[in-house]
């Protein structure tokens, strides 16, 4: 638990402690989030500083990065944010979100409140040698996952579902950078990283 002046403590001391799988979800500047208090925000640009390619492991990284609905904010992410983290080959994912019998929670051409988010993946150090003969598959095209959504903000856990496009040894050494709640084996980072962890959002069996 730390706030953003201390993010480059999380840098390995060695390469070989590099993380196969980093996920950041920021905390993007939203006029909503502003009005709810539901978290505070960062401007764009301080984004642009985080250590992303050294947490990543140097024989190549997978990196899932959510994003806002906004095409501004898209294409900052796509033209600079990316670039200076040295990540290559994005593919953007959908996650749909679905109430409990299926169907959607809103109408797909809503302006605001729009029933999906979205998230790029990449790679870091993803360099040709990497890449052959390699225990990974590569992300080819754009693809849709569907899920009921949670407490805002609560995002679906993913490696399970990414484990296939993961480089490197397995397990993977994964970490998420602002994260919100606990995984087994994650290095979670951010400066509320158990507030999921709060016993209501636990029901008793």
């Amino acid at each position: 638990m730390a706030d953003f002046k201390r993010v480059r403590d999380l840098i390995p001391c060695s390469p070989n402690q590099g993380y196969n799988l980093i996920v950041v979800d920021p905390p993007w500047e939203n006029g909503c989030v502003r009005q709810k208090e539901v978290y505070p925000t960062l401007p764009n640009k301080n984004f642009l500083y985080l250590p992303v390619q050294q947490l990543a492991r140097p024989t190549g990284a997978l990196l899932v990065l959510w994003i806002t609905n906004r095409e501004k904010l898209r294409a900052f992410v796509e033209k600079k944010l990316l670039p200076s983290w040295g990540v290559e080959d994005s593919t953007v994912f959908y996650w749909l979100k679905v109430k409990p019998d299926g169907s959607l929670i809103g109408d797909l051409d809503l302006f605001h409140h729009r029933p999906y988010e979205c998230f790029l993946l990449g790679y870091i150090n993803g360099n040709a040698n990497a890449k052959q003969g390699s225990n990974f598959k590569l992300l080819e095209r754009s693809q849709v996952i569907m899920s009921v959504p949670g407490a805002h903000s609560r995002k679906p856990p993913l490696e399970q579902l990414l484990s296939e496009y993961i480089p490197g040894p397995k397990p993977s050494r994964c970490i998420e950078l602002f994260a919100r709640e606990l995984f087994p084996r994650w290095t979670s980072w951010g400066n509320e990283p158990l507030h999921f962890q709060d016993t209501m959002y636990f029901s008793e069996k």
